[in-house]
């Protein structure tokens, strides 16, 4: 069942990819509106390994940056990091997957065209 509401475009693209994918074939080239761009796959990619990395107990701001958005690079001793922009880059990136967590989700569905 389909519920029809203002989803129902966004749903009927989806279950025609599902149809596509499950038959074995390619989906109708007017389906791929919905499809995220390169950033945006990156974008929410990086979002979820922040929410991944926080489900840790006791895992800091800090953790976070150097796992998922500075890997590899030197943060610096604790009193440069704590006034560092990466820091308050950090806490934001922090806030938005937490925010998708709870609205961004439905977003996702929200057709482009």
């Amino acid at each position: 069942m389909i519920p029809i509401d203002g989803h129902l475009g966004s749903r009927y693209r989806a279950l025609a990819r599902l149809r596509a994918h499950v038959d074995g074939v390619a989906p109708p080239a007017n389906i791929g509106a919905d499809t995220p761009s390169s950033y945006q796959r990156y974008r929410l990619d990086l979002l979820l390994r922040i929410l991944d990395i926080t489900a840790v107990p006791g895992t800091s701001a800090r953790d976070v940056a150097m796992q998922a958005i500075y890997p590899g690079q030197n943060l610096g001793r604790a009193a440069e990091w704590k006034g560092s922009s990466e820091r308050r880059h950090t806490f934001r990136l922090i806030r938005e997957a937490r925010v998708m967590t709870t609205t961004g989700y439905r977003a996702l569905l929200k057709s482009s065209s």
